[in-house]
């Protein structure tokens, strides 16, 4: 695994932790040194399979239903 690839998975791991929280997708991103929010959105689809946003809501509704 490259330098450049362990950095952004960490990052998109710290992000998964967020998002269970519910933080601000748009906040998110900047915090976490991505250049926009559209460059967050195709790393994190590209290494977890899916959308923040759709992250997001379902490991809310996860965390609701215990």
């Amino acid at each position: 695994m490259t330098p450049h690839a362990y950095q952004l998975n960490h990052k998109i791991n710290d992000a998964r932790i967020f998002l269970k929280q519910g933080m601000d997708i748009a906040q998110l991103s900047y915090m976490l040194g991505f250049s926009d929010q559209s460059h967050f959105h195709r790393v994190f689809k590209s290494l977890t399979g899916t959308t923040p946003k759709l992250y997001q809501k379902q490991h809310r509704a996860i965390l609701s239903k215990s």
